[in-house]
């Protein structure tokens, strides 16, 4: 049961990533460290652009994004979020306000 739910995220999050244009982010978004494939519903993705928030929203994670870095050129505050934080520190105050 728990390898078919693996696969599944892992279906959700490579079509995310494949639209977003991010291939390479696949492993960060379902590996992390010593823990083998992520549980997407609790992992956070933290981006600076709205190709992070799409793979991120698409692998049903929760995103934040952060208000500086790269963006195309557009305002990030216009991507939707969880929420915008102006530095990593500003994370967990961001999440608790919620």
């Amino acid at each position: 049961m728990a390898q078919e739910a693996d696969r599944a995220a892992d279906g959700r999050i490579s079509r995310a990533v494949k639209a977003a244009g991010h291939e390479g982010k696949r492993d960060q978004l379902l590996d992390l460290p010593g823990t083998g494939p992520a549980d997407t519903a609790r992992t956070l993705v933290v981006g600076d652009s709205s190709n992070d928030a799409a793979a991120g929203r698409a692998a049903g994670c929760p995103v934040v994004l952060v208000t500086y870095g790269y963006n195309h050129g557009q305002p990030i505050r216009e991507t939707p979020a969880l929420a915008w934080v102006d530095a990593m520190t500003d994370i967990a105050s961001a999440l608790a306000s919620r």
